[in-house]
């Protein structure tokens, strides 16, 4: 409040819940009635999920999967083929973070897996933040819901970030880059 700056109009994001306790934690002790959102980037990403769901085709409540769930999903549809489902979970788990961009990986992401996981209702757990960033492309009435809360964002060990949390980062910021 040194600043003018309210407290409810803060995120605080990090990588842990340990490290968002942490941080809570501290903002507890310097500010006892502090309202500053602390989240994990996945925490953040799954509260986008639980309130736009139905815009990304599943229903409340829905699962959020592990490994062995996933490749389970996939084996009922390629049985016998675990080795070669587990490189492609790879690949599709490189291209949600924003590492490896190949149409292939796309194109088998969104019609393949991704029409499982809808079937499932389920998300995994890249998708808490390659699909918070989608919607936000394909909705920019709900970014701007939450660009219009977040006036301030901290992030803890911003150098560890891949480039699909730098670009949820970029997109609630407002933050452009020059062309």
């Amino acid at each position: 409040t040194d600043y003018n700056v309210s407290p409810n109009q803060i995120l605080a994001i990090t990588f842990t819940n340990k490290a968002a306790g942490e941080i809570k934690k501290r903002l507890l002790e310097k500010l006892p009635q502090s309202k500053v959102e602390t989240q994990t980037f996945h925490g953040f990403g799954l509260s986008v999920l639980r309130r736009y769901a139905i815009e990304l085709n599943r229903k409340f409540p829905f699962k959020i999967i592990d490994a062995d769930e996933q490749l389970d999903i996939i084996e009922k549809l390629l049985p016998g083929q675990r080795k070669l489902i587990k490189k492609a979970l790879k690949q599709i788990e490189s291209y949600k973070q924003g590492l490896d961009s190949s149409d292939s990986v796309e194109g088998f992401n969104s019609f393949f897996y991704g029409e499982s996981l809808e079937k499932n209702n389920a998300f995994d757990l890249q998708d808490l933040i390659y699909l918070p960033v989608k919607l936000w492309q394909k909705r920019p009435d709900i970014l701007a819901q939450y660009k219009g809360r977040y006036k301030y964002i901290l992030v803890d060990e911003f150098q560890d970030i891949n480039p699909r949390q730098y670009e949820l980062l970029k997109m609630l910021s407002g933050y452009k880059t020059a062309n």
